[in-house]
C-alpha cells in the first residue's frame, strides 16, 4: 500500500492512499464468492453462476462492498503506519476503482497540533486576598429576606408606587396586534433615567382597569394592559420565626456566621478562578499553537448548548433563546479556542513532567461524585464507563494535577487591594 501525506494547514493533513490491484482482486474474489451463495440468476443454481455472469448482474454491489471494506482498512493502516492522531472524522474523496488498477482514494483529516513547549514555569501571577466584611453579611442577609418575601393580594385600593401588578398585556402597531401575553408582572417603580409611560399610567388604576400608553422607542406602538391583580411586597422580619424558616439556626448571630462562611468560600473561589485564568492566559501567550478548527467548532457547540440551558433555566422562552444563538456562538468562539489550546498545552506538560492519574486519584474523585449524588462509587464508574466518559474524567483529573503543579511553580504576588494595583 502506498501512502503520501501532505500538510494542508497546521492541523490538517491530506492522505493519498493507493491499495495494490492484487489486494483489490483478492477481496473482489471473496465478495463475488459471497454474492454467488445468495444470488438468484436465471438458468443457474445458487453458487453455480460463472464469475463473468455475476459481474454482469452484480458489479455495482461488488464494487460497493469492496469500497466499504478496503477504504476503512486502508485508512486505519495508513494512520497507524504514519503515526497520525486524527481529531475529526475522515473526509473521503477522489475515489477511483478501475478494473486491473489499484484502488485510489484521498482522506482529509484534522490532526492533533504539535505542541512545542517554550515556557510554563515561573509564571508571574497576582493574587488578591479576599476580605469578608460586615457589609457583605448584611447584604447577604437582606437578599435572603428578599427571597422569602411574600406578595400579598390587595383588593380595595388604587395602584401606588412599589406595588406589583399582574396584567394581561397587548402590543399593537397600526391597530394590529403584534404581541399578546397573559399574567405579566410589573413592578411599579418610577425611574427618572428610564421613563416608562405604562408604569406611570398604572399608578392610580384599580383592578379591572385598562391602561394604555405609547411605547417610547416606537411611538406607533400602542401598549394596552388590563389590571388583574395588585400585590404588596412584604419582607419577613429578622426574628426567630424567620431563621427557623431558612435553616436549623438557633439565633440571628448563628445565621450571620453561616452567611459569612458562605461569602468567604465564594470569594475564595472567585480568587481561585482569577488566578487560574491568569495562568491559562500566560500559558497560551508563552506557548503559541494552532488548533484544529473542527475541535473549536465542537467546543463552541458545547458552550452554546450550556449557555442555552442556563437561559432556559432563567425562564427565557425557547424562541427568544433561539434568536440569540448566533450571537452566543460568535461570543463564545474565542473562549472555545482558548479551551482547546489549553487542553493540548496541559496534556503536553503532563507528558513532559510525567504527571499521571493513578488509581487512588480516580477512586477519590469517584467517591466525591458518589457522595454528591448520594449513590455508590461503583455505580458512578459503571455509568461513566457505559457512556464512554471515564477517560474524560481521567483527563480532567490529570489537568487539575498539572494546574496544581504549575501554580506551585508560579511566582505568585499576593496583594490586598485588587489585581490592578
Amino acid at each position: 500500500m502506498k501512502v503520501k501525506v501532505s500538510q494542508l494547514e497546521p492541523c490538517r493533513k491530506l492522505l493519498k492512499i493507493e491499495i495494490p490491484k492484487e489486494v483489490v482482486e483478492e477481496e473482489l474474489d471473496k465478495v463475488y464468492q459471497d454474492i454467488n451463495k445468495v444470488a438468484q440468476i436465471p438458468g443457474f443454481r445458487k453458487g453455480k453462476a460463472p464469475r463473468r455472469i455475476l459481474e454482469q448482474h452484480h458489479s455495482k454491489t461488488a464494487k460497493d462492498e469492496i469500497l466499504k471494506k478496503l477504504i476503512p482498512s486502508g485508512y486505519s493502516k495508513a494512520i497507524r503506519e504514519h503515526r497520525i492522531m486524527p481529531v475529526s472524522a475522515p473526509e473521503i474523496g477522489q475515489v477511483k476503482l478501475i478494473e486491473d488498477q489499484p484502488l485510489y482514494f484521498e482522506v482529509t483529516i484534522d490532526v492533533e497540533p504539535e505542541v512545542k513547549l517554550k515556557r510554563y514555569k515561573d509564571i508571574k501571577i497576582k493574587k488578591r486576598v479576599p476580605k469578608t466584611t460586615d457589609k457583605d453579611v448584611e447584604e447577604a442577609l437582606s437578599n435572603l429576606r428578599e427571597r422569602y418575601a411574600e406578595y400579598k393580594p390587595i383588593e380595595d385600593r388604587e395602584i401606588k408606587e412599589e406595588d406589583y401588578v399582574i396584567v394581561d398585556y397587548e402590543a399593537q402597531v397600526d391597530n394590529e396586534t403584534v404581541d399578546k401575553r397573559e399574567k405579566i408582572w410589573f413592578h411599579i417603580k418610577i425611574d427618572k433615567n428610564k421613563p416608562n409611560e405604562i408604569i406611570k399610567n398604572l399608578i392610580g388604576a384599580k383592578i379591572g382597569d385598562e391602561v394604555k400608553a405609547r411605547e417610547q422607542a416606537n411611538k406607533k406602538a400602542l401598549i394596552k394592559v388590563n389590571v388583574k391583580e395588585i400585590r404588596e411586597k412584604h419582607i419577613p422580619k429578622l426574628d426567630e420565626e424567620f431563621i427557623k424558616t431558612v435553616g436549623d439556626y438557633k439565633s440571628v448571630d448563628e445565621l450571620k456566621e453561616a452567611l459569612r462562611e458562605d461569602i468567604k468560600k465564594r470569594k475564595e473561589q472567585e480568587v481561585k478562578f482569577e488566578v487560574e485564568n491568569q495562568l491559562f492566559d500566560s500559558l497560551i501567550k508563552l506557548n503559541p499553537l494552532d488548533v484544529p478548527p473542527s475541535m473549536v467548532r465542537r467546543q463552541t457547540d458545547e458552550l452554546v448548548k450550556s449557555a442555552k440551558s442556563r437561559l432556559m433555566y432563567q425562564g427565557l422562552k425557547e424562541e427568544d433563546i433561539t434568536s440569540r444563538e448566533e450571537t452566543l456562538r460568535k461570543n463564545l468562539a474565542k473562549e472555545a479556542e482558548k479551551q482547546v489550546k489549553l487542553y493540548f498545552i496541559l496534556d503536553r506538560i503532563a507528558e513532559e513532567e510525567d504527571i499521571k492519574v493513578n488509581d487512588e486519584d480516580l477512586k477519590e474523585r469517584l467517591d466525591n461524585i458518589a457522595k454528591q449524588n448520594k449513590t455508590e462509587p461503583e455505580k458512578i464508574k459503571e455509568y461513566l464507563t457505559k457512556n464512554n466518559s471515564l477517560n474524560s474524567l481521567k483527563s480532567q483529573i490529570n489537568h487539575e494535577k498539572v494546574i496544581d503543579f504549575l501554580l506551585n511553580e508560579a511566582k505568585i504576588k499576593v496583594q490586598r487591594t485588587g489585581l490592578k494595583d
